[in-house]
């Protein structure tokens, strides 16, 4: 897009000075100056229909907000993708319909299967260093990226031009979406303990037995699902005394490291069920590599044990 650079006056409504300010005059709703009315017609050398004004608004707005924002995480970007998407397949129809391609557009359409190469390049060592037990079909990932990349290449070196439809390219990624989806999700899910956990306080607790969680802020909503009633959220040790100083039996769930401290500090607390996996499972966590420590899980209970062990 950006290789469209001819200066024509009749086409030039907008420019933005310093780089900024042309999205956040029409995202502000304020009537824009004539001359501060679209940067891209000046990169562009054309005029840029509304439609695409509110796309890219969209997308910018989105992707600098979250840019700026001191808390984000990585899936606040996603709201951005289908606009950014359809700016791409506009932009692709409209180099491969020009008659001689220019320079920047051959440069996109040769950096697309390069980066679908060096993903795949990248992911070989990669697969071995996230703390996921990944069944071998994972291997297919890299060898989908690289040969969608490879393929796409060789059409774009016979007529050094955008192709009618990226098939390569599309099935690279489709083909990686579904190995992520079927291989890499239920892996995934292993590390999360939340739903077996909860499952099981819901098949053991009693109609009038008292759940809670404790320092487990993240698992909230989930938690809440699985179990599918009333579950208190503790934050304090004064919190969990009165917990237990409920009539009835109590079932509780918590790190391992907690139970250790407060069976330290005299509560007499049973552990029902433990398992590994990891409190956090953004990409930053994940990014970490095998070598992440897991965390150790226990639901507990000040019921005695029934076989008196």
């Amino acid at each position: 897009m950006l290789d469209r650079v001819e200066h024509r006056p009749e086409d030039i409504e907008l420019e933005v000075q310093n780089g900024q300010g042309a999205f956040l005059a029409r995202a502000g709703g304020a009537p824009a100056p004539r001359n501060l009315e679209s940067v891209f017609d000046v990169a562009r050398g054309m005029r840029m229909g509304t439609a695409e004004r509110l796309l890219w608004a969209w997308s910018v707005g989105v992707v600098g907000f979250f840019t700026v924002s001191g808390f984000k995480l990585d899936h606040y970007v996603f709201p951005a993708a289908p606009a950014l998407c359809l700016l791409c397949a506009a932009a692709w129809e409209e180099a491969r319909s020009e008659a001689s391609s220019r320079a920047g557009v051959l440069a996109g359409v040769v950096a697309i299967p390069l980066l679908l190469l060096a993903a795949g390049i990248v992911l070989i060592p990669g697969l071995d260093r996230v703390p996921l037990e990944l069944p071998a079909t994972a291997r297919l990932l890299p060898i989908a990226l690289m040969s969608s990349g490879l393929l796409m290449l060789a059409q774009v070196g016979q007529r050094w031009r955008p192709t009618a439809v990226p098939y390569a390219a599309v099935a690279g990624l489709l083909a990686s979406y579904a190995l992520v989806i079927t291989v890499g999700l239920p892996a995934f899910e292993q590390l999360k303990p939340t739903r077996r956990l909860a499952r099981l306080v819901a098949s053991t607790a009693g109609a009038d037995d008292h759940i809670g969680m404790f320092r487990l802020n993240r698992w909230s909503s989930s938690w809440r699902f699985y179990v599918g009633r009333r579950s208190e959220r503790l934050e304090t040790d004064a919190d969990l005394q009165i917990f237990f100083a409920q009539p009835g039996r109590h079932y509780c769930a918590m790190m391992r490291r907690d139970y250790d401290r407060l069976t330290a500090r005299g509560f007499r607390l049973r552990i029902v069920h433990q398992e590994e996996g990891l409190f956090t499972t953004t990409g930053r966590a994940l990014r970490r590599g095998a070598a992440a420590p897991r965390d150790v899980f226990v639901v507990v209970t000040d019921y005695p044990d029934p076989s008196g062990a």
